[in-house]
């Protein structure tokens, strides 16, 4: 090999293991932003806003805390950043509700972090809080204890039922249900589930709400696979 071609091939290596330097070079990221969901597709678009105030932004992980692991906050209205230090791994971010608005996407969400640089965003309802609304969620109780812990899922297209007007709706894709009728008015209600096929409940399948002021939140629902620990059912109401 002359010298022309030996230089040529050492230069070609030489820039191959620069570039795979640089790539790694820089610590793993996990980004997002928050925003006021006004068209309700879940997605962030373009022109639509940041929130009027501060959330909380939680991340738990391998890396968090320079590395060490657990769990780190942010509070902010716009954008968030967590450095995961290169820590390969299962990560959780968990966003708050706020005063004028609450989560409308999946919250929270878990990532597996392998790569330099994850987006995750959090879009929020656009419900104008004179107008009186209940909502809630039904999750699978794993473990039979009636209240819903981090990482028991909601369970999807669950009947619920307002009365008085039976109005019915049926749970979303993270278990979340909601009655805002613009015409919702103040008074007593009751909040219905209808067990799932195969599930049976963990908590009271009625609820009674007084309505008055302002949103009636956590109205939750808990329900257990049958069939599956701890055996019998025995949880089950």
């Amino acid at each position: 090999m002359n010298k022309a071609k030996c230089f040529l091939s050492f230069a070609v290596v030489f820039f191959s293991m620069t570039l795979t330097a640089m790539a790694f070079a820089g610590d793993w990221h996990i980004k997002g932003d928050l925003f006021i969901d006004t068209n309700d597709n879940l997605i962030k678009d373009g022109g639509e806003p940041d929130l009027p105030s501060d959330a909380t932004i939680s991340c738990t992980g391998p890396g968090m805390n320079k590395g060490t692991g657990g769990t780190e906050t942010k509070s902010t209205k716009k954008s968030f950043d967590f450095d995961t230090h290169k820590k390969p791994g299962l990560y959780t971010l968990t966003a708050t509700d706020i005063d004028d608005h609450s989560v409308n996407t999946p919250n929270p969400v878990m990532v597996t972090m392998e790569k330099s640089e994850i987006n995750v965003n959090f879009g929020y309802d656009d419900e104008d809080l004179k107008k009186l609304s209940i909502s809630g969620r039904v999750f699978e109780d794993k473990n039979c204890n009636g209240e819903r812990k981090g990482g028991e899922k909601g369970i999807e297209g669950v009947t619920i039922t307002l009365n008085p007007g039976a109005i019915t709706t049926l749970t979303k894709h993270d278990g979340k249900y909601k009655f805002k009728d613009k015409d919702l008015p103040a008074g007593i209600y009751t909040v219905q589930e209808t067990d799932p096929s195969g599930y049976c409940s963990t908590t009271p399948n009625t609820i009674t709400v007084i309505l008055v002021k302002k949103k009636v939140k956590n109205q939750d629902f808990g329900d257990h696979k049958l069939g599956v620990s701890p055996q019998n059912d025995s949880c089950c109401q």
